[in-house]
Formats: structure tokens, sequence, C-alpha cells
């Protein structure tokens, strides 16, 4: 953004995927145009104001349909990120933590260590309130089935 921003400028506000499009909007000035039914937030006074971002960002993977719960999803806060894999909670497995500060390769898991189990549980719930703000989509959502890869000979 020539004569807004300078060269070379970065910043450490968490963003989620679902937050570019509307702050791209905001920052060509078109965020009034938006469709009503968007989960994403305009970032645009932190990238711009040094508003304060959100407290966390996330990352969903397995979404099979608008009405299930996806396979894994990750909440990040500046120093840690918490993995949550639904379908192995009841064995007593299933979360991941991770000090982002002390151990940015993500090699020691803290979430059964009982000195983090506020950390893991403000970033469940915070993942919990970010699933239930997904906006369904206007459109019918057919339920996808696992791709399966078959090896040809």
């Amino acid at each position: 953004m020539p004569g807004v921003l300078k060269p070379g400028t970065t910043n450490g506000v968490l963003v989620n995927h679902v937050d570019l499009f509307p702050t791209l909007a905001g920052l060509v000035g078109t965020e009034k145009d938006l469709p009503a039914n968007l989960t994403g937030k305009n970032l645009t006074g932190s990238l711009l104001r040094g508003e304060p971002g959100p407290e966390y960002t996330f990352s969903v993977y397995g979404i099979r349909s608008a009405d299930e719960a996806p396979e894994r999803v990750m909440a990040r806060s500046q120093r840690w990120k918490l993995i949550r894999y639904d379908r192995y909670l009841n064995e007593g497995r299933g979360l991941v933590l991770y000090d982002m500060e002390k151990d940015p390769d993500e090699v020691v898991n803290l979430a059964r260590d009982p000195q983090y189990k506020d950390i893991v549980a403000a970033h469940s719930a915070a993942m919990d309130r970010f699933l239930a703000s997904l906006k369904k989509p206007d459109y019918p959502v057919v339920r996808m089935e696992k791709e399966r890869k078959r090896r040809v000979k």
C-alpha cells in the first residue's frame, strides 16, 4: 500500500483466513458492500491504526458438511497453539498444546500437564465460540465423502 504503509512494515496481528476478504475490502473502502453472511472480520484498524487484533486465530481441517464438527481445529494465540482432535477426546488424547515462545519447532506437547489446564480450557472455549460463529452458506451444501487415494499398478 504505497503511501499508506512503509515498505517492509510487519505486523504481529493474528489473522484468520476468513478475515482476509473483509480486511482487503476494508483497505480499499468497500466493506459496506460485503454480504451479511460473511464470517470474517475487517482488521483494517489493526493493520493501519495499531488497534488490538483478535486474541486468537483458528484453522480447521476435515469439514465434511455445514452441520458437522471438523476433524481437527487449531486455536493460536500469541504464545500458545492448541490443536484439538475431537474424535480422540473420549480416549484421553486428542489435545496438543505447544508453547510457541519456548518451543517454536512444536516438539513438546504440554496438553496433559496439569500446569497448563487453564490454557487448554481457554483455547478450547475459544475454538467452540469460533465454530459457533461460523455462518452457513446461502447455497445447498452436500456432504463430501473423504477422498481415498488408490494406487494404480
